[in-house]
């Protein structure tokens, strides 16, 4: 790599983290769209035609990922040919990703909600789901 490649990169993620550090809005027009293409990485199943509020954590930190990979590539395109469309279409792939692990923290959240309601406080269901009944004497051993 040379010097002005490495340097926009570095340029190229500071304008991620900065990006990143702002407020996401995932109530507005664009907040929830619809999936149109599963990562091709994805083994589960298809959540085409899904919002994303309606997706697993797993797969949209999946989908983020996918988000970020094309706003690189677009940065890449725009650092060799100068088209002004590229670097718009990066801030777009940006913002989405920034929506998308909103939605995912918040599925992340619900999953260990659920949990915590199922098998109790402790997270592991000791108390609950491990619980044995002990009618037997302590006589009869199984081995």
């Amino acid at each position: 790599m040379s010097v002005e490649q490495d340097i926009a990169e570095l340029r190229a993620r500071v304008v991620a983290l900065e990006e990143a550090a702002k407020p996401v809005d995932i109530s507005g027009e664009y907040g929830d769209k619809e999936v149109r293409k599963d990562p091709q990485r994805w083994q589960g199943p298809s959540m085409v035609g899904k919002r994303w509020s309606q997706c697993p954590a797993d797969y949209l930190e999946m989908l983020a990922g996918l988000c970020d990979w094309k706003a690189n590539k677009n940065d890449e395109e725009f650092a060799s040919t100068g088209n002004a469309d590229k670097k718009k279409y990066a801030r777009y792939e940006r913002e989405d990703a920034k929506r998308i692990r909103a939605h995912a923290q918040r599925a992340g959240k619900s999953v260990q909600t659920n949990d915590a309601q199922r098998y109790g406080a402790t997270g592991h269901g000791a108390s609950a789901k491990h619980a044995v009944d002990r009618d037997d004497d302590d006589t009869s051993l199984p081995f």
